[in-house]
C-alpha cells in the first residue's frame, strides 16, 4: 500500500505550440517549486514525462500536505506573473496497491491516482475517499467538497472522490448537474434533433466560442455521456472535433474512440488511429495503450509490433499495468535487434517530447 500523489499543468501542449521556450521557462520554475516541497514532506518522485509528475508517499497527510503547500506557492507565483506567464497544476492523490520494480511504479493505485489528477480542478487536489477518511479531520484550512462516486477511465468501480480548495473557496463545477424532475430524457432519434442548452452550457459554449478548449471538451463529455441533458453523438463529436484540432489530447482521444466505436458515424479506423495519435504524442496514457493495440491488431495501421512495443513501454513508464502486461507478451516475440530498436525508438520519442 502507498499513497500517489500525480499532477500536470494544465494546457501544458497548447501553451508549447504557442511559445515554447516561455512554457519550459515556466515549468522549470514550477517544477522547482513542486519538487522541492514533495522531497520536504518525505515524497519520492518516480516518473517524470514532460509536465506531469507522480510520486510516492508513505502517509496521506505528507502526501496532502505537500500538494497544499506546493498549490500555495504556484498561485503566489501566479499573482505576480502575467496570464501568459502563469502555470496552473491538477492534483490526484490516492491510497492503493501498487508494485514498484527498480524505477518504475505500477498497479491499480496509480491508475487511480492518474484518473483523479485528470479530473481534478485546476489550482485544487482531488482525492479518492480512502484518502480523505484519513485526512478529513487534519486539515482546518482547506475546505473538502463531496464530489460524489465518479466513474473513472478503464477502472472498473465507480471511485467516491472529494474535491479540496486550497483558500475554502467554494468550487464551482463546469459540467452541469442533472436536473431532472423524474421522467426520463429521451435520446435524439437523429443527428438533426436540435440538441438542449442548459443555462450552465450557455456559458461554456460562449467560453467555447472564445477558444477556450477545455470549455469545448466539456461540451462534448456533457453531449457524449448526456450530463443533465439527452444523450447526443453529433453534437459530442461536434465539440470534441472543435477542440481536438486545436490540440486539446482528451478530446482527441474521445473522438478516436466515438469513431473506432462507430458512435456519432459510422466507423472509421484510419480517422481513430490519427487521432489517438495526436493524443499519444502529447503524453496521453490511454492513447499510448490504445495505440499499441492498434498496431498490434492492425486497427486503421498496418501491424507493426516494434511500434506496438514502443507506445506499450511508453505508457508502462507512468505504470498503466494494462500496457506493462502487453508490453511484456510482446517482448517474447521480438527478435534481439528488434527490441534494442523499441528501446531506441522510445528514447528518441522521449527526447523530443522532454
Amino acid at each position: 500500500m502507498a499513497v500517489i500523489l500525480a499532477s500536470d499543468m494544465v494546457g501544458f501542449s497548447k501553451a508549447m505550440g504557442e511559445n515554447e521556450a516561455r512554457t519550459l521557462k515556466k515549468l522549470k520554475e514550477s517544477r522547482s517549486l513542486i519538487d522541492k516541497t514533495i522531497a520536504s514532506h518525505y515524497g519520492r518522485i518516480f516518473n517524470t514525462s514532460g509536465d506531469s509528475v507522480i510520486a510516492e508517499f508513505s502517509s496521506p497527510v505528507d502526501a496532502v500536505t505537500a500538494a497544499i503547500e506546493f498549490q500555495k506557492l504556484l498561485k503566489q507565483r501566479n499573482a505576480i506573473q502575467s496570464v501568459e506567464n502563469q502555470a496552473h497544476f491538477r492534483v490526484g492523490i490516492n491510497l492503493g496497491d501498487v508494485i514498484i520494480q527498480g524505477h518504475d511504479l505500477m498497479g491499480e493505485g496509480i491508475n487511480i491516482a492518474a484518473r483523479l489528477e485528470s479530473i481534478g480542478i485546476p489550482g485544487g487536489i482531488c482525492i479518492s475517499q480512502n484518502v480523505h477518511s484519513e485526512v478529513r479531520k487534519k486539515f482546518d484550512s482547506v475546505g473538502f467538497y463531496a464530489r460524489g462516486p465518479q466513474s473513472l477511465k478503464n477502472i472498473e468501480d465507480p471511485v467516491e472522490v472529494f474535491d479540496i480548495s486550497i483558500d475554502k473557496s467554494p468550487i464551482k463545477y463546469e459540467a452541469p448537474k442533472p436536473t431532472d424532475s423524474g421522467s426520463p430524457q429521451s435520446t435524439p432519434s437523429s443527428s438533426s434533433a436540435t440538441p438542449e442548452v442548459t443555462k450552465e452550457m450557455r456559458g461554456l459554449m460562449l467560453m467555447a466560442l472564445q477558444g477556450d478548449l477545455n470549455a469545448c471538451y466539456q461540451l462534448g463529455y456533457i453531449y457524449e455521456n448526456g450530463e443533465g441533458v439527452a444523450p447526443n453523438e453529433s453534437e459530442a463529436i461536434r465539440w470534441y472535433t472543435k477542440a481536438a484540432t486545436n490540440g486539446s489530447p482528451e478530446s482527441q482521444f474521445n473522438l478516436a474512440m466515438m469513431m473506432e466505436q462507430g458512435r456519432g458515424g459510422p466507423v472509421n479506423l484510419r480517422k481513430a488511429f490519427y487521432w489517438y495519435e495526436q493524443a499519444a504524442n502529447q503524453g496521453d496514457i490511454e492513447a499510448q495503450f490504445n495505440l499499441g493495440v492498434c498496431f498490434t491488431s492492425g486497427k486503421g495501421c498496418d501491424v507493426d509490433i516494434v511500434k506496438a512495443h514502443m507506445w506499450f513501454t511508453l505508457a508502462a513508464r507512468k505504470g498503466d499495468a494494462d500496457s506493462i502486461s502487453n508490453r511484456d507478451i510482446l517482448f517474447k516475440r521480438l527478435k534481439p535487434e528488434q527490441v534494442q530498436l523499441s528501446k531506441q525508438m522510445v528514447s528518441d520519442w522521449m527526447a523530443q517530447h522532454s
